[in-house]
C-alpha cells in the first residue's frame, strides 16, 4: 500500500494546474456548506436561547386546564413537594416559578391592556437578563412594590421613571383588584408583543395584587439539554400526576417550532443543491483528469500494470485530492465561523422586526458544532468517492490499443 500510496503522490503533482483546480472545487463546497449550515445553526441556537431559555423554558408545568383558559384563577399553590420534584431530576438545569394574569393599566387618559409578569428578581435575574435591556432606570428587587415597564408601552402611556401608573383587574377571588405602582424602570424587550404590554413586578407584590397568596401561574423549566426534553416531560408527569399539564416549549410555542423546521428543511434542501452542483464540478474535473490521462493508462497498462493496481492507484489520488480540498475548506471556513460566533451581525430593517416579532434578537450568529463539520466533511468525502467511480469503470473497460492510439 505504501507504493501505491507514492505513485498516487507523485502523480497528483505531475500537473499541478489540474489537482489546484480539482481540490479548490472541493475546497469551495466544504467551504460554503459549513458557512451556511453554521449561520443557519447559529440562528436555531440563538431561537432556543432568546425564546425558550430566556422566557418560556424547555417545559412548563402548569394547572390541568391552563392552556385552554390561561388567567388568573388557574393558578395553583407553589409547595416545596413540587420543587424539589423538578429540581432533584438529573436533566434539570435551572428552574423557576411565576405569576402571570391581564389587566388594564392606565395613567390620566391613556389605557392599555397589560400582562402582569410577577417573578423572583434574583432568581430571573441571570435567565431574563432584564437589567441589560433598561433603557431607563432600574431593574427591581425583592419586596418592591414598583414595577417595570416594556418600552413600547410607556412610550404609549406617555410615561417616564417615578411615574405612577394604574393597574385594574380581577383577582384569584374573582372580585376587582385595583393597584397603584410607581415605575422603577422600562426595558425593550424583543418581542414586540411582551415590549407593548409587558408590567414586571416582583412575585409576592404580584400575588398580592391578585390576592393569590403562595400561589403561581407555572414553573419555567431549563434543562442541560434539548435533547433530554421528552424523557423529562414523561417522568415530571409521571411524579405530578394528572393535576398537573407538562408541556415542551414546542407545544406552546407551535409558530417557533415550525419556522425551525421550516428554516431547516429550506436549508437542508439548499445544502443539497449545493452539493448537487459541487458534486457535478468535481466529477467534471475528475472526468477531464481521467480524458486527459487515457493515453498514460494504456502505455502503463501495455507494459504489464494490473488494472486493479491501476483503479487502486487512481482512487488513491482521487481521495488525496479530495482530503486536500477538504483541509483547504475547513481551513478558510473556521476562522469566518469563528469572527462571526463572536461578532455576530446586526440585522436591519424589516428582517429585524420580522425575527423580533419571534422574540428573536435580530442577529446572525455562527454555530460551532463539531459534529456539523464531520457532516459536512463525510459528505465531501461520498462526492469524491462517487466521481472516483467514473475513472474506475474508465480504466476497466479500457482498451490498451486505443487508449495508446488516442
Amino acid at each position: 500500500m505504501k507504493s501505491y500510496f507514492k505513485i498516487a503522490w507523485r502523480n497528483i503533482w505531475r500537473v499541478k494546474n489540474r489537482t489546484f483546480i480539482t481540490a479548490s472545487a472541493i475546497a469551495l463546497a466544504i467551504f460554503f456548506a459549513v458557512i451556511m449550515r453554521g449561520f443557519q445553526l447559529g440562528s436555531y441556537d440563538l431561537m432556543m436561547e432568546n425564546a425558550v431559555e430566556k422566557y418560556i423554558g424547555h417545559i412548563q408545568i402548569h394547572k390541568k386546564g391552563y392552556t385552554e383558559d390561561p388567567t388568573i384563577n388557574m393558578v395553583f399553590e407553589e409547595s416545596e413537594k413540587i420543587k424539589t420534584i423538578i429540581s432533584n431530576h438529573k436533566n434539570v438545569a435551572h428552574t423557576i416559578s411565576q405569576i402571570t394574569g391581564g389587566a388594564m393599566v392606565s395613567f390620566e387618559l391613556q389605557t392599555n391592556g397589560a400582562l402582569i409578569l410577577g417573578i423572583d428578581p434574583i432568581a430571573e435575574k441571570q435567565r431574563l437578563n432584564l437589567e441589560n435591556k433598561l433603557v431607563e432606570g432600574k431593574y427591581i428587587s425583592p419586596g418592591d412594590n414598583e414595577v417595570v415597564l416594556g418600552e413600547n408601552l410607556a412610550k404609549f402611556l406617555k410615561v417616564g421613571v417615578g411615574d405612577s401608573i394604574s393597574l385594574a383587574s380581577r383577582n384569584y377571588f374573582k372580585l376587582p383588584a385595583f393597584g397603584k405602582f410607581a415605575i422603577k424602570g422600562i426595558v425593550h424587550m424583543p418581542a414586540p408583543d411582551l415590549n407593548s404590554s409587558l408590567v414586571i413586578m416582583d412575585k409576592k407584590t404580584a400575588q398580592t395584587f391578585f390576592s393569590a397568596k403562595n400561589m403561581v401561574s407555572e414553573y419555567c423549566i431549563n434543562l442541560n439539554s434539548s435533547s433530554e426534553t421528552q424523557e423529562t416531560i414523561d417522568d415530571l408527569k409521571a411524579a405530578l400526576g394528572s393535576k398537573f399539564e407538562v408541556l415542551a416549549w414546542y407545544e406552546t410555542r407551535p409558530d417557533l417550532k415550525q419556522q425551525i423546521d421550516s428554516d431547516n428543511a429550506s436549508g437542508i434542501l439548499f445544502l443539497g443543491l449545493l452539493y448537487l452542483v459541487i458534486g457535478f464540478g468535481v466529477f467534471g474535473t475528475i472526468m477531464m483528469m481521467t480524458m486527459e490521462r487515457r493515453k498514460e493508462f494504456g502505455i502503463t497498462l501495455a507494459v504489464g500494470m494490473k488494472k486493479w493496481k491501476l483503479v487502486r492507484i487512481i482512487t488513491i489520488e482521487t481521495l488525496i485530492i479530495g482530503i486536500m480540498g477538504i483541509i483547504a475548506g475547513i481551513m478558510l471556513a473556521v476562522p469566518v465561523n469563528v469572527y462571526f460566533h463572536l461578532n455576530p451581525i446586526e440585522l436591519p430593517g424589516s428582517i429585524k422586526e420580522a425575527m423580533e416579532s419571534f422574540g428573536v434578537e435580530a442577529k446572525m450568529p455562527f454555530a460551532l458544532e463539531l459534529s456539523f463539520y464531520i457532516n459536512q466533511i463525510v459528505a465531501v468525502v461520498v462526492i469524491v468517492l462517487i466521481a472516483a467511480i467514473y475513472p474506475v469503470i474508465s480504466i476497466l473497460r479500457m482498451k490498451i490499443i486505443k487508449a495508446i492510439r488516442n
